[in-house]
């Protein structure tokens, strides 16, 4: 029981990283007012769920037949953006051997969700990528590997992704084994 209990805790604790990065990001980037607070010219959004992107049958190609879904949230909308989380396991009780697939999927519903998305792939000069982050070629139209949570962030179509795969120990998590993730991810149309 106990050790459904620290399963339990490290989803959570993904799930809080994730959330609380990009509610950073997003807060730390300037606003540009002068453009339209709803989408325009043909630009048609909709709200992406996690687990539609990486499905368990998709998880268990990397976690093993014995694969489970740990979390499954939203997505839950504001004004300018939708969230949707989606956690898989392995499903082992030996922490050592536990490991763990989580995506966040944050939807530009507006114009200041787009801009929210976009700004989070820049530094607040303007450059790619931002400090401690490394710029990741053919992944969506940005990608930056965060190296101090071991996440991979992408975005495509104006969707910011993130995504970790490994085990209990965060920083021994690779970006080696998060693309194997992002790679089944994109091959889907969302």
């Amino acid at each position: 029981m106990n050790k459904k209990i620290i399963l339990i805790c490290i989803v959570a604790a993904i799930s809080f990283i994730t959330v609380a990065a990009a509610t950073i990001y997003s807060l730390n980037r300037g606003k540009n007012t002068n453009k339209p607070d709803t989408l325009s010219y043909g630009i048609e959004h909709k709200s992406v769920a996690a687990c539609d992107l990486l499905t368990l049958d998709d998880a268990k190609t990397l976690l093993g037949a014995n694969a489970v879904r740990t979390l499954r949230e939203g997505p839950d909308s504001s004004v300018n953006e939708s969230i949707s989380q989606c956690s898989y396991s392995n499903n082992e009780t030996d922490l050592a051997l536990m490991r763990v697939i989580h995506i966040s999927a944050r939807s530009p519903l507006t114009r200041d969700g787009i801009d929210g998305n976009t700004s989070a792939f820049e530094s607040t000069n303007g450059s790619t990528p931002a400090a401690g982050d490394e710029a990741v070629d053919g992944y969506g139209d940005k990608a930056l590997w965060d190296t101090s949570t071991h996440q991979l962030a992408i975005l495509k179509d104006n969707v910011w992704l993130r995504i970790s795969y490994g085990g209990s120990n965060q920083t021994t998590n690779s970006i080696e084994d998060t693309k194997k993730v992002a790679d089944i991810i994109l091959n889907k149309q969302f």
